[in-house]
């Protein structure tokens, strides 16, 4: 089963609202780099095309998706390592009109991976 993964910056002490549209970001920012996915062509779009194809007879195709805390430092310790394997994540920043500096760093977003992979990367982070 996939696993997509949302990390928000815990420092920033944001409130709910302002976290669900980094969220919300974040995954606008995925969907928006499918069709233009010149950095990892094969994988992505296969995993995109089989969660979309989500029937009861295929549950390969179901996703989960969480969202976890961090601090901004582990943050970005997170993002180098997924780049270095060659895992779409992307960094959202704010533009400062509410709640946090701008150019504030609040969500990383991970491509849906295997849950596995998901745990292994992640597992030692705490559910938001």
């Amino acid at each position: 089963m996939l696993k997509q993964v949302f990390i928000v910056n815990k420092d920033l002490k944001m409130g709910t609202g302002k976290i669900a549209v980094q969220v919300a970001h974040g995954e606008v920012l995925y969907m928006e780099s499918l069709p233009n996915s010149m950095d990892y062509p094969d994988t992505r779009l296969d995993r995109y095309g089989g969660w979309r194809s989500d029937t009861p007879e295929d549950p390969i195709g179901m996703m989960k998706k969480v969202v976890l805390k961090a601090s901004e430092n582990e943050i970005r310790d997170i993002f180098m390592k997924l780049r270095t394997l060659n895992i779409w994540c992307f960094l959202i920043h704010d533009k400062g009109f509410t709640q946090v500096v701008p150019n504030s760093l609040t969500c990383l977003v991970v491509e849906p991976l295997d849950e596995g992979n998901c745990d292994a990367f992640f597992g030692h982070l705490k559910l938001l």
